[in-house]
This record gives C-alpha cells, structure tokens and sequence, in this order.
C-alpha cells in the first residue's frame, strides 16, 4: 500500500490544478460521476465555483485529506532517506502547496502539528530551539508568499478561511451540529442512544450546503451513541495504539540495524496516527472510509514491524544454531 500512496496523491494533485484551469472540463466530466443527484450535483458547482480545488473528489474535504495523507508519507520518507532527500523535497513541498490551496484549514494545521510532533520524537525535546528558527524562517517565507499571491484566485479561498472576519463561525457551523448530540448524550450518558443514532435522528441538519451523515467530532458522536462505556472502549483503542506505536518506535530508534524503510514507514504511522486523533475533534474519520483506512494501514505498521524483526532474529539465532552444530560436528572428526 505504502508504494501506491505518492502516485496516487499525485495524480490527485495534478488533476486539482489542471482542472482548475478548466473549469468547463470539470463541470462536464467530473460532476456527472460523482454526483449522486441534483443537490449533490449543485453542491459541486457551488464548490468549484467557489474556487476550491476537488481534483478527481467529490468534496474539496476529500481532496484536502488526500494531500493530507500523501505530505505525511512525503514527510516521513524525508525524514528516513538520509541525504537522498531531492525527490522526497519536491514530494513533500507540492503536496503541502496543494493542502494549502485546498481551502481546509483544520487539515493544514493538524499536518503542521503532526510534523512538528514527529521531528520532536527524532531529535528530542533539545531540537525546540532548532524548529523555532525553522519556524521563524518559515514564517517570514509565509508572509511573503501571502503577499504575493494573495492576488491569485487559486489561494484566496484559504486565505478568506484562514483569515476569518471578526464575528464568523470559526466552527463552520458545526455548533448546531454539536448541541443536540450533547443535550441527547446527558439525557443517558452510560449507555448512549445507539450506534448509528445521529444517521436516524439528525441527518437534517445542515452545515453550509452540506447535509450531515455524522458529527464532525468523533468523540462527542462516540459519547452521544455509545454513552462514556462505549466512548471508554473505542477511545482506548486508539490511544493505546498510538502510545504503542511510540513506544515501539523509541525502542527500535536505538538498534543500529534499523532500516530506513522501517523508520519510513513508523514515522508515517505516528503522524497518520496523530492527525486521526485530532482530525477526530471536528470531523467524520471514523465512520469515512477515505481516511478510516489509511489509519488502520497506520495502526498495522508496528504490529508488522515488531514481527519482521522478531522472526529476523528468530532465523539468525537458527542459523547460528547450525553453525554452531555443525563446528562441533566437524571438531569431533
């Protein structure tokens, strides 16, 4: 899986930007196919028209999660090759280029973090000061990149979002959402009102142009279907796998044999793993297919690492086994 990830977020990139460009060519060809009826197909010409980038999605979330998923890997595999970073570079700066043009704000900032978090686990809380002068130095590039192509349609929508005006919705509507499931998760806090109960009772609300199928938080969705038994039980599960995860990966840090490929894929675990916890906080991943999987790739990286190398010693000590055998069956002759 991990080797189809970078082409097919490229493709995913690519097609975003020359559709762009030909707003006709994605009107004609990309809504037909993915729209599901009138309101979903309205709902697309209200995006595209809005300027923001879907490439080969049908919502520009989807394509935001896609970057999102493919600069993690990008980043991780930089982080791992050493000094063959030049194609790893370019990877990682066009798919971060295009998360910020996605318009998405809470996926570029969760990216960010996650990145942040993961150089700090590499180098120790003593790189603090290194990544506030790379911060610095990324600021000030930032400044002036928003000066020059604030002019630029194709990065307006982010920076209209980033920027929001003095009384919008920094939640996106996403309050009117939120209070039922929270009024209704009071009402039987232990137990819930069912698995699947927001689908049955609220898939009225709307948010935007958009008619909601889940919560857009995850844990108040957990606490509203499941009460705090079921919440308990599915939260541990992810957090136990991350702290796993991070153990597993300080562990392995110290062993001189520990393969770049290794290490490519732990780091991407860890991050993929960090960006679902938070994404959690105002989005679907849980019940969306599109990211639910990756994470699920991610949660398997150390459970297959920690075998391959179990079974790796196993057949060396095997193997020094026979020698072993086979010296003392030649020193009898």
């Amino acid at each position: 899986m991990q080797k189809a990830i970078i082409p097919l977020v490229w493709i995913q990139f690519a097609s975003a930007i020359i559709l762009f460009f030909n707003r006709d060519a994605q009107k004609s060809y990309v809504i037909p196919f993915f729209a599901l009826d009138s309101v979903s197909a309205n709902n697309l010409v209200r995006q595209i028209e809005s300027n923001y980038l879907l490439g080969l999605t049908s919502h520009f979330s989807a394509f935001a999660i896609y970057l999102s998923i493919g600069f993690l890997y990008a980043y991780s595999r930089f982080l791992s090759s050493g000094t063959k970073r030049k194609k790893s570079t370019i990877t990682m700066i066009a798919f971060f280029l295009g998360l910020a043009m996605s318009g998405k704000r809470a996926h570029f900032a969760f990216c960010l973090i996650a990145a942040i978090y993961v150089y700090i686990v590499i180098y120790g809380t003593r790189s603090i000061n290194r990544i506030i002068k790379r911060f610095l130095i990324v600021f000030c590039a930032a400044l002036f990149l928003f000066i020059v192509l604030s002019t630029a349609s194709v990065f307006q929508t982010t920076l209209t979002r980033i920027i929001a005006q003095e009384n919008a919705d920094v939640f996106s509507g996403r309050i009117i959402i939120w209070e039922p499931m929270w009024r209704d998760f009071l009402s039987s806090p232990f137990i819930g009102s069912g698995w699947g109960a927001f689908r049955y009772n609220y898939s009225y609300l709307m948010m935007g142009n958009d008619r909601m199928t889940d919560g857009h938080n995850v844990y108040l969705q957990l606490l509203y279907e499941t009460g705090i038994l079921g919440f308990l039980a599915i939260g541990s599960l992810f957090f136990i796998s991350f702290r796993k995860t991070y153990q597993l990966y300080r562990i392995i840090q110290k062993d001189p044999f520990f393969q770049a490929s290794e290490k490519e894929l732990m780091l991407f675990s860890v991050s993929m793993q960090l960006f679902f916890l938070m994404y959690c906080m105002t989005g679907n991943p849980l019940y969306d297919f599109i990211i639910f999987f990756p994470y699920i790739f991610a949660c398997s990286v150390p459970i297959t690492v920690k075998y391959n190398r179990e079974r790796k010693a196993l057949l060396q000590n095997e193997m020094h086994k026979k020698d072993i055998e086979s010296d003392e069956r030649r020193d009898a002759l």
